[in-house]
């Protein structure tokens, strides 16, 4: 029973915090890194902090109810409340968050491994809610279901922590508390990731979905063992898999995401491991101060963070601390064989039939009205799927797209899992919402890029892709080169990038010069991005002289594509021997860009 209560609470958790990220890092961009940075830190901390206070004071069941009742109504709340305000994202989080700690400090759910095992169930129960959404939260959407998962999450909660009591006379170690932090960080943004692990192994999200609840499933099994195992073997597999995660590509990333989740997993128990209760300070410090460094961490890893090395190391530096925490756990702590707790794997394995059965359902999809000789592309820099009140309004960039009945989509600012845009990968729900297939280049990470979306009609000839020169910020651009044949033609070349934004233009115009060079003969190729460039400027003016011309140019249309400065920075391009019609630019607010439309044809 216990196990089972905090598996839903951490699920509803994790929930909550995929709501409230998006809504901070889009107040980032008007507020400034600093102070939005810290308030998100202090939200996440805030519930860890007053938990052991609320348990002195109301004791652990009342204690426990009270932060359940509010997390679910809470939850009900964003799903009928229709635009997500922030202060009920966060004082969701609060009492989510806040629920979590009362469980592990009042030990419902019985000694560390059943904390952990718990914890993985709940992540297990997630990815299969997720990936029958095919990870877009169903927070953000309307209709029935998503309605009846929310008060499902919220009945099933508050009926567990009615119906909970302590296992054991069990307790957690402060250092324990503090561990959350890595483990939370390393699981939710890369292993429990789907976006993310597709992106790296370059196979389809669905089974990446179920991989990964099968590797919780293990995980949970192998939890039963570990006592009895040499601590060396624990440590040494969850770092041989983090260390895989930087070295390994396509779908061999799966083993070390594997042994990653295993090994963490097993590091926290050990972390946990404690033989007297802690105090109520020190139970306060270390839940706030675990919490907080998950924040840190995750907003440090965010997308363009200013930091002075890769935010790639941040993956190794937090297994690094995870295996300090659980080696000083470790260390002197009775070694007594703890309760089993792997009937839960078959719980989790059970889950699979959940999105199984949605990726049964084909989604309608549009039409393209492709008129002889001519390709309709659209071109759209979606800011991960966020408008400017911080809301993942995927199904709105979709139809945005579908109206226009194109063949070639060019997207910039795609995330697949980023923590900006809820975790969710856009690429693998827009390919499946579209009826399209997808080709995706990283800028700077496996969560985030460009991509080029395609009927299943044309065919892809070939295509590359690379990175850009280095720019004033980590974030290292990118660009994808396409080349889609059709009958007896020559091929069309589509070449999708999104070039620095520095004020200083001397970044974009070495950006440019490499993908000159990479292009070659501009004939029958398409330039399509946000260029980060108006209509006249010189970086514009690199590509007129060797041939290309801008379709506003060509039509007049002038209407702006970024409307927070007025200027027209997405551009589509044309070289020798193409010319365009029906150009417009849509006027929808889903994205703080606006998308570029154009009929392509040859001359």
């Amino acid at each position: 029973m216990g196990v089972a209560l905090l598996a839903v609470v951490f699920a509803l958790g994790l929930q909550v915090l995929r709501v409230l990220f998006p809504i901070a890092f889009e107040l980032f961009e008007g507020s400034g890194y600093g102070l939005t940075g810290l308030a998100t830190v202090a939200i996440i901390a805030l519930g860890p902090l007053l938990a052991p206070i609320l348990r002195r004071d109301l004791g652990d069941r009342r204690a426990l109810l009270i932060a359940v009742a509010m997390m679910a109504i809470g939850r009900v709340a964003i799903q009928v409340v229709g635009t997500i305000p922030l202060w009920l994202a966060a004082a969701t989080t609060v009492f989510a968050l806040m629920a979590l700690l009362l469980i592990v400090l009042g030990g419902m759910a019985g000694p560390s491994p059943l904390l952990v095992q718990g914890l993985l169930l709940g992540f297990a129960l997630d990815i299969a809610v997720r990936g029958a959404f095919r990870t877009w939260d169903p927070v953000w959407q309307d209709g029935a279901v998503p309605l009846f998962i929310a008060v499902a999450f919220g009945s099933a909660a508050l009926i567990l922590a009615w119906r909970s009591a302590p296992v054991a006379d069990t307790h957690v170690s402060p250092l324990g508390l503090i561990a959350l932090g890595p483990f939370l960080f390393l699981h939710a943004t890369y292993l429990q990731d789907p976006g993310v692990v597709a992106s790296r192994s370059d196979i389809g999200l669905a089974l990446v979905v179920v991989v990964i609840v099968i590797v919780d499933a293990v995980s949970i099994v192998v939890l039963d063992i570990v006592g009895r195992w040499p601590r060396v073997v624990v440590l040494g597999a969850g770092a041989l898999g983090v260390i895989g995660l930087h070295v390994a590509s396509g779908p061999a990333i799966l083993i070390p995401v594997a042994l990653a989740t295993c090994g963490s997993a097993a590091m926290l128990a050990m972390a946990f491991r404690s033989e007297r209760d802690p105090s109520m300070i020190l139970a306060m410090l270390g839940g706030a101060g675990g919490a907080a460094l998950f924040a840190v961490l995750l907003i440090a890893y965010q997308k363009d963070r200013p930091l002075p090395f890769s935010a790639d190391l941040l993956l190794p530096a937090a297994a690094v601390l995870l295996v300090v925490l659980a080696w000083e756990g470790w260390r002197g702590r009775s070694r007594d064989p703890v309760p089993r707790g792997g009937v839960f794997a078959l719980g989790a394995i059970g889950l699979l039939a959940v999105p199984i059965g949605s990726w049964l359902a084909v989604p309608a999809t549009a039409s393209p009205s492709r008129p002889a000789g001519a390709v309709r592309l659209v071109d759209y820099n979606v800011h991960s799927a966020v408008n400017d009140q911080g809301q993942v309004v995927l199904e709105t960039i979709a139809r945005t797209i579908e109206g226009y009945g194109p063949s070639i989509v060019v997207l910039q600012e795609v995330g697949r899992g980023s923590p900006a845009g809820g975790m969710t990968d856009v690429v693998g729900w827009l390919s499946w919402r579209l009826g399209m297939r997808s080709l995706f280049v990283s800028s700077l990470d496996d969560r985030f890029g460009a991509a080029i979306l395609y009927r299943p009609t044309m065919q892809v000839d070939s295509f590359d892709h690379g990175l850009l020169p280095p720019s004033s910020t980590p974030h290292q651009r990118s660009y994808l080169l396409a080349s889609f044949v059709g009958g007896a033609r020559e091929p069309l070349r589509v070449v999708a990038t999104h070039l620095d934004a520095d004020t200083d233009p001397r970044y974009r115009i070495a950006e440019i010069e490499v993908l000159l060079r990479v292009i070659g003969d501009p004939a029958d190729t398409v330039v399509a991005g946000d260029l980060n460039a108006p209509l006249g400027s010189t970086e514009l003016g690199m590509f007129q002289k060797v041939g290309f011309v801008s379709v506003q140019e060509v039509t007049g249309e002038r209407d702006p594509t970024f409307p927070e400065t007025g200027e027209t920075f997405d551009h589509v391009l044309l070289g020798p021997g193409l010319t365009a019609t029906d150009v417009a630019v849509d006027p929808s607010h889903a994205s703080d860009h606006r998308a570029v439309v154009a009929t392509i044809r040859r001359l």
